[in-house]
């Protein structure tokens, strides 16, 4: 089976929950914790 790679650029304030989000989709996790990136 061949891999799809595929990039993806997140915009938007801070605080907002990007980083939140990218781990959902990819690691199928969710900290409700707030920790600065």
């Amino acid at each position: 089976m061949e891999t799809l790679s595929k990039k993806i650029c997140m915009l938007g304030d801070f605080a907002v929950g990007k980083t939140s989000l990218v781990r959902r989709f990819v690691y199928d996790t969710f900290d409700d914790r707030y920790l600065s990136t």
